[in-house]
């Protein structure tokens, strides 16, 4: 039992190794360094950096002067309905009930 817990233990172990060995290389091969595949983890510097990208930072920003959006024109409103309507009543039923013979949907003995 204890060989068995143990070996599961360095399955975990081997497991997560290999995931953050894939992940640095994913992330050294996107840097540029396309060998990565074909180095062995010691030759391998996964902090270096990038070879794709200038390292020098830009000089300038561009700051927008002026509002550069426009501000949304809407018409004007007409016709304003409040709910319910004052003007109309409620309507008032003024029927009499019908009624119906009342039937028992089973038969008592």
């Amino acid at each position: 039992m204890a060989i068995q817990a143990f070996a599961h233990l360095a399955w975990i172990v081997l497991f997560g190794y290999l995931a953050t060995l894939t992940a640095l290389s994913f992330i050294h091969a996107n840097r540029g360094y396309h060998k990565v595949w074909y180095q062995s983890v010691k030759e391998t510097d996964f902090n270096a950096p990038s070879i794709n990208t200038p390292t020098a930072a830009p000089t300038q920003l561009y700051i927008p002067t002026q509002n550069t959006m426009p501000t949304p024109q809407y018409p004007p409103a007409q016709n304003i309905v409040t709910y319910p309507p004052q003007a109309t009543p409620a309507p008032v039923w003024t029927g009499t009930p019908q009624q119906t013979p009342a039937t028992a949907p089973y038969h008592h003995a």
